[in-house]
């Protein structure tokens, strides 16, 4: 599972392409979490299953945000997500 992290403030969100096994996801998520903060950051139910689309922005900080979707639309994916403090 590829595993992507996009870091703002002092939120963290972690997402892979994909409705992938939400105890895999958050075993995977659990370990970065330990090696960044020495502690879970995180509950289980707040992993989410979304369609997720990525827009081009430009700004200082980001290049794409990646919005969340009602339905699949042209160019949404599905990921699984998390957002830790």
């Amino acid at each position: 599972m590829e595993l992507n992290t996009w870091v703002a403030n002092d939120t963290i969100i972690y997402m892979t392409k994909g409705f992938v096994d939400k105890a895999l996801f958050s075993k995977a998520v659990e370990r970065e979490c330990l090696e960044r903060f020495g502690r879970k950051a995180f509950e289980d139910e707040d992993i989410e299953h979304a369609w997720h689309k990525a827009v081009p922005v430009n700004t200082e900080e980001f290049s794409t945000f990646y919005c969340v979707v009602d339905k699949p639309v042209r160019g949404a994916f599905k990921a699984t997500t998390v957002v830790t403090c």
